[in-house]
């Protein structure tokens, strides 16, 4: 209850804001990230752009539109800072991920590596570059920027369930458990981690663990035809809405 009023206040402080007001379009801005109301944040950053057309208002936007999946949209708002003679790494970033989004893994590879001749050092780009490295089939390399982000100290969390995910397409199921049982136990697993850990087990053949994580709400034929599935399934790195590898979504700022 209080939760629900708490959000609907600010809801109601943003609509009593002038947006002629820097200060105020800035406490907006703030308001909205924290709600993650990433559909008003396009809103206002277009906004925003019709009276002053900035680089980073126009990252902001397009990185809002990747955040309610249009990645189309990104592209395009990216564009013009895409013909500059000079691209921002920022820039190679958000469109290296909207080229991810739509499958465009070869393009998506293309500008993240220019991303990282530009600032290599940065480990929301060597994330991504892991991400893309791995949807085109270079598991070597992505595991080496996956490394090279975690150093570069990106979440752990993250970076360990891609690493897992890694060990498991190269069969090495006993790697996987061991880098994602700890964030089980700990509870920090999202749905991600969870559904790699166990898939891991399965494919090690330990089904009272698997069983265990189904819950018990599950019968035991179902728990039992589940973890046949996941013993019998080929792991592959495959882009859909939840890519089974994980990338941690950022700040807009």
């Amino acid at each position: 209850m209080y939760k629900f009023m708490s959000v609907l206040c600010c809801f109601l402080i943003v609509g009593c804001m002038s947006t002629n007001d820097p200060k105020a379009s800035l406490d907006k801005e703030a308001l909205l990230l924290q709600a993650q109301n990433y559909s008003e944040l396009v809103g206002l950053y277009k906004a925003e752009l019709i009276k002053k057309d900035t680089p980073e208002t126009r990252i902001k936007l397009a990185r809002s539109y990747l955040m309610i999946k249009d990645a189309d949209s990104a592209l395009f708002t990216l564009q013009p800072l895409m013909a500059q003679k000079k691209v921002q790494p920022d820039v190679l970033l958000v469109n290296a991920s909207a080229h991810y989004e739509l499958g465009n893994f070869k393009l998506g590879l293309a500008e993240i590596k220019r991303a990282l001749d530009s600032d290599a050092g940065n480990a929301e780009i060597q994330n991504l570059a892991g991400l893309l490295y791995a949807a085109n089939g270079d598991y070597n390399h992505a595991r080496t920027q996956f490394n090279h982000a975690r150093t570069n100290f990106y979440n752990d969390i993250t970076i360990k369930n891609n690493l897992a995910v890694l060990d498991i397409i190269e069969g090495h199921y006993l790697d996987a458990v061991q880098r994602l049982m700890p964030i089980y136990t700990n509870d920090q697993a999202d749905a991600q981690v969870e559904a790699n850990l166990m898939l891991a087990l399965a494919k090690l053949g330990n089904f009272d663990y698997v069983r265990s994580m189904l819950g018990p709400e599950i019968t035991e034929e179902e728990a039992f035809n589940h973890f046949a599935a996941l013993r019998n399934s080929e792991a592959i790195v495959q882009h859909v809405a939840e890519p089974i590898l994980s990338s941690k979504k950022q700040e807009l700022q």
